[in-house]
């Protein structure tokens, strides 16, 4: 039995998530595992680094899945990469140790959330940002940020229904830089919660704009509770950006 790792990227525009859903076909995995299982028929499974939601994008999504195929490496990345569809792709293939485990292994995650703050929106990256013209005051919004930073139970910040599960993460760095109009949050942590990175950006877009202060995500955090009137910012501008081990 051999463990197989594959880095993927991919434009999730059209799909919905990652993650095998029972009312369609169209999710990441989905279409990663009907590939591989036309290389290597014995998989049956695979496991992604993390579940992203319906739109959101990958530049390195980690998956793993055991085979007893002998099909050396280079033939099998082709086999895939052949038959995917163009707007996902296997970059890298390689064998691991059995106990190696996508997600269960990680140690750091980053995702950059991506902002297009310009009048007309630059139609090469509104597939992959937000588009947003209203002044965000970008000294707001790292200070607001800084709440974020540590270890913290994020309860008011996710979605995820399972109340048994700990909601308790570590964000390690949150920075925010601006270029030509185009902004871009990069989040780093230990791991990310349901819709939590939209959840964060979007009210650090509030803080942007003056309706909310650092102060009010203090007091939301210690809240430990959901105010999902407050929505969550566009998918279109999230993108997983890298995974650590």
């Amino acid at each position: 039995m051999r463990n197989i790792v594959i880095e993927v990227s991919y434009d999730g525009t059209k799909y919905s998530g990652f993650q095998r859903q029972g009312n369609t076909k169209n999710t990441i995995e989905d279409k990663l595992l009907g590939v591989i299982g036309r290389m290597c028929p014995d998989v049956i499974e695979i496991h992604g680094s993390g579940r992203t939601d319906a739109g959101v994008h990958a530049r390195k999504q980690v998956v793993n899945f055991k085979t007893g195929s002998d099909l050396n490496t280079d033939d099998m990345i082709k086999g895939i990469n052949d038959f995917l569809p163009e707007d996902i792709r296997v970059n890298r293939l390689y064998e691991a140790d059995l106990r190696f485990h996508s997600r269960l292994n990680a140690k750091e995650k980053e995702y950059r959330y991506i902002i297009d703050s310009n009048l007309y929106r630059d139609v090469f990256i509104r597939r992959y940002s937000a588009h947003i013209t209203e002044a965000l005051d970008l000294d707001k919004m790292s200070a607001a940020a800084g709440i974020f930073i540590g270890e913290h139970d994020f309860r008011s910040f996710t979605d995820m229904k399972q109340k048994n599960k700990s909601t308790v993460r570590t964000v390690y760095d949150i920075d925010i830089t601006s270029q030509d109009g185009i902004i871009t949050i990069k989040y780093k942590g230990n791991g990310f919660l349901y819709h939590m990175v939209r959840i964060m950006t979007e009210y650090l877009i509030k803080c942007g704009k003056g309706i909310m202060k650092a102060e009010d995500l203090l007091g939301l955090l210690e809240k430990k509770e959901r105010i999902k009137s407050d929505g969550l910012a566009p998918a279109s501008g999230l993108i997983l950006y890298d995974v650590k081990y």
